[in-house]
């Protein structure tokens, strides 16, 4: 499925990208930024009102990264801003995997050298896909992101998200939940690949940076009411597909077009007020 998700067909041409989305940068938002988060005790809580106050305006790029890098501010940081050098190994057979890494970058308009990407690769599998998103996000900066990287990893029970996954799509969307089952896919499975590769060349990127943002203010069940919402958006999609592979095509392969989050967030709110008692037992 890997393999799949890095070589799906490319992005339909009506759908947003980087360079046309609106950059928008409230004058609160940039008061706060201005702010040391370390030495102010509700700068995280009024981080959250902002986020969910301007999140449907399509907040900058650049609002969007200074956030997260505050919220998992490192105070060493400063000291790491050279270009470290990895040992690269087996370098020819990885080259043609940082290709497809780099058809991502290309597709936000970023240009990074492979080098970057052998540099992600060689790294660990559980923390590549991150690395991936935070290379991105910090536009090349690879020092930056793998600092960065250490500090926001979130440990995810995918076991245990899935099944609570299950759970709630048997409750609030049982005819997606009987779909799936009817063509022995696992829902939990399909979670655990969206969350683990972070929606790369799932999401439209900005999507994916509000994740990481949704992940860093909110409780960690938060991953759980993303996938309901991203499964609830995909509804009528699944329940018309007519079989196996074509299903696996829309849930794992081909672009998630219009979903946001600012869409979403109070239906997540909704879920996290209706199940965040029974999830926590």
């Amino acid at each position: 499925y890997e393999k799949a998700v890095l070589g799906s067909s490319s992005k339909n041409e009506d759908e947003i990208s980087f360079d046309e989305e609106k950059n928008h940068e409230p004058n609160e938002f940039l008061a706060l930024l201005k702010e040391d988060p370390r030495q102010i005790k509700d700068w995280k809580t009024r981080a959250t009102v902002l986020f969910e106050k301007y999140g449907n305006g399509n907040l900058s790029w650049q609002i969007l990264a200074e956030t997260l890098f505050k919220l998992h501010n490192n105070p060493n940081f400063d000291q790491v801003n050279k270009q470290s050098e990895i040992d690269l190994v087996t370098e020819n057979q990885m080259e043609s995997v940082a290709k497809m890494f780099k058809v991502l970058a290309t597709k936000q308009g970023l240009d990074i050298p492979n080098r970057i990407f052998i540099q992600i690769l060689n790294g660990n599998e559980s923390e590549r896909w991150l690395l991936m998103v935070l290379t991105l996000l910090f536009k090349g900066n690879f020092p930056k992101a793998l600092a960065m990287s250490k500090r926001i990893a979130k440990k995810h029970n995918f076991m245990k998200i899935g099944h609570c996954v299950e759970l709630i799509l048997k409750e609030e969307f049982p005819m997606i939940l009987a779909k799936l089952k009817s063509m022995s896919i696992s829902p939990a499975f399909v979670s655990s690949q969206w969350l683990k590769q972070y929606f790369l060349n799932t999401l439209d990127f900005m999507q994916i940076i509000n994740f990481l943002l949704i992940e860093s203010l909110y409780p960690k069940e938060y991953a759980i009411y993303t996938c309901i919402s991203i499964f609830k958006h995909l509804e009528q999609k699944i329940l018309l597909c007519t079989g196996e592979e074509e299903l696996i095509l829309v849930l794992l392969c081909d672009p998630i077009l219009n979903f946001r989050f600012g869409d979403c967030l109070e239906y997540m709110h909704n879920l996290g007020h209706k199940y965040d008692q029974h999830l926590c037992q």
